[in-house]
């Protein structure tokens, strides 16, 4: 039985078809990055960052893939938690926060990965608590290179499953995988996810290889 919660987000969820709002690299970004640059410079020692996201109290959550390592700063660069994975989480790819170091992580994007899931990471036990996936693979319990990864209000995980071309979505222990989005729906190959849950309805995005991004509106309440 699916949690309350989880079944009242779920079941009335609807996502309209896409639009392609753009080629990512037609942004002019490179002025505003340097002001943001001359604003603010930190680095980290701790290896080279594949992965970043902000937590609820914005400090910055960094993946560590070669390390397999999260590490959380402040936004002035200052170390505040630092956790060494466990070996089962093999290439780490992108960590978020969803409580109190508690950490949902998803790896397995090499093509030499014997394992292929989103997992729960209880850092005060540095231990993994949950996880979602196995073999790398295309049936609904399975991933195949889990690229990115998003939480929504509800505690709900929002999965790029890069070479199975779907976005899924699993519950709050990720469990009871659904299937949102696939090739049907123009996806190809996404590795970027992002949801404005601002809106009354949500808009998803999804960036893909290709370099379009596409947009969809989630007709369900968040």
């Amino acid at each position: 039985m699916l949690p309350a919660i989880f079944h009242t987000a779920f079941c009335a969820v609807g996502i309209e078809h896409a639009c392609t709002v753009g080629i990512i690299w037609s942004c002019p970004l490179h002025t505003t990055m340097t002001r943001v640059h001359a604003m603010c410079r930190w680095w980290s020692a701790d290896g080279e960052p594949c992965g970043l996201s902000l937590t609820k109290n914005n400090n910055v959550l960094v993946c560590y893939s070669k390390e397999r390592r999260l590490s959380e700063y402040s936004p002035a660069g200052k170390l505040i938690h630092r956790i060494n994975l466990p070996s089962a989480i093999d290439h780490p790819w992108r960590a978020v926060a969803v409580a109190d170091r508690v950490w949902v992580v998803s790896h397995g994007t090499s093509s030499t990965s014997a394992s292929h899931r989103v997992c729960l990471i209880d850092g005060q036990r540095k231990q993994m608590t949950h996880s979602h996936g196995s073999a790398p693979g295309a049936e609904l319990n399975q991933l195949n290179q889990p690229r990115a990864l998003i939480v929504d209000r509800f505690g709900h995980v929002w999965v790029a499953d890069c070479c199975n071309n779907r976005i899924k979505l699993l519950g709050v222990d990720l469990d009871n995988p659904q299937e949102l989005l696939n090739a049907d729906d123009k996806l190809s190959d996404p590795t970027c996810l992002c949801l404005n849950e601002d809106d009354g309805h949500g808009l998803l995005y999804v960036g893909q290889r290709s370099g379009k991004i596409l947009v969809f509106r989630v007709l369900q309440e968040l």
